[in-house]
């Protein structure tokens, strides 16, 4: 087991019921209702372990439910929370195992699971929409030629029939997670644990790091100074949820509207060129009152103001399809629109039929 002192996790978890009801219990009560309900009775102790460190690990990365400020439900949504199906070896199975996560580099990570399968597990891409490094198809001794769930991450019957055949819960985990660790997590007060991080890194218009600007959060708890690192990296940590909004020091760079919840991490990339001087060139869209742009740098925030001072804030390259640096914005009419790309403002008439804006770095 890898010791991993900088893991944390809450105490107690709050748990939203079906009739509403919001309930904060300890993290390994709630498991004690989970585990047995998820995976039957009369299991093997060791399936049993490695399925109380797998929804362990899934109920402290899980997000469905930030935007209620609950942690988890007790259906299907999130994980089936059924006190009464607590039986004596699945109580044992989450005391010996507590405190323990599934890790990869450093920090831990969310662990599907499922019924069974029919062989093999799932790739993540295979389901759902994007690769997930640790989430790779595995051959599978559980016996069944239909696939039940999703098939993605551990196969409950799986690993009930590698623990008969003498499997522990590590290789059980190992087996199903591809490259993961069991660390060992400190568990703390929950208040301490909702905490978020801004993080990312400097590029010029290059995309080389910038490892010598001072960067400014401010927001609820600012302003936060931090200097990036030599490869350009900054961490702003241990952030209560709040609007926030990410300077650099001496530069007219904003990056607004960044919102945290208590518990998630966002991660940008903040371009500061060089030197910014740009000419333009415009053609008709096609597209009713819309703008499109073309800046050449992604991650720049584009301020569009209207004659009467209504802000709309785009970041380049959030319309890919308009590479490089794309943007759009929908406009509400015709009209002389002013938009302010670091510390210059360019105005242009937008009619019916739409503009392009064409952003081109002078010589």
């Amino acid at each position: 087991m890898s010791e991993d002192n900088g893991l944390v996790i809450p105490e107690t978890l709050l748990i939203q019921f079906p009739d509403g009801r919001v309930e904060e219990m300890p993290l390994d009560q709630y498991l004690k209702g989970v585990v047995p309900t998820e995976m039957g009775l009369k299991k093997p102790i060791e399936a049993l372990k490695a399925q109380a460190i797998a929804a362990r690990s899934y109920a402290v990365t899980t997000r469905r439910h930030a935007s209620d400020s609950v942690d988890m439900c007790t259906t299907t949504h999130c994980q089936v929370y059924k006190p009464k199906n607590r039986y004596a070896d699945s109580d044992r199975a989450i005391d010996e195992t507590s405190g323990q996560v599934l890790v990869r580099n450093g920090r831990i990570v969310g662990a599907p699971f499922f019924a069974h399968c029919d062989g093999h597990t799932r790739n993540s891409e295979d389901v759902w929409s994007r690769e997930v490094a640790y989430l790779r198809s595995v051959p599978c001794i559980c016996g069944y030629a239909e696939l039940y769930g999703h098939g993605v991450g551990m196969c409950q019957r799986g690993a009930a029939k590698m623990a008969k055949q003498g499997a522990s819960a590590d290789e059980i985990l190992k087996h199903y997670y591809t490259g993961l660790d069991i660390g060992e997590a400190l568990q703390v007060p929950r208040t301490g644990f909702r905490r978020s991080m801004i993080l990312g890194r400097v590029v010029d218009g290059r995309r080389q790091p910038r490892g010598d600007l001072r960067l400014v959060l401010r927001g609820p708890a600012g302003p936060v100074k931090k200097g990036t690192t030599t490869d350009g990296r900054f961490f702003f940590t241990k952030l209560p949820a709040g609007e926030w909004e990410l300077g650099v020091r001496g530069r007219p760079i904003r990056y607004t509207k960044l919102i945290t919840d208590g518990r998630n991490t966002l991660n940008l990339v903040v371009v500061v060129p060089d030197e910014l001087s740009l000419n333009t060139r415009t053609m008709p869209l096609g597209y009713p009152r819309q703008l499109v742009g073309t800046l050449g740098y992604e991650g720049v925030e584009v301020t569009i103001t209207d004659a009467e001072g209504n802000e709309e804030r785009v970041v380049s390259g959030s319309a890919p399809e308009y590479d490089p640096g794309g943007f759009v914005a929908d406009l509400p009419a015709t009209d002389r629109f002013t938009l302010r790309i670091l510390d210059r403002n360019f105005d242009f008439q937008v009619g019916e039929e739409g503009l392009w804006v064409q952003f081109i770095q002078s010589e």
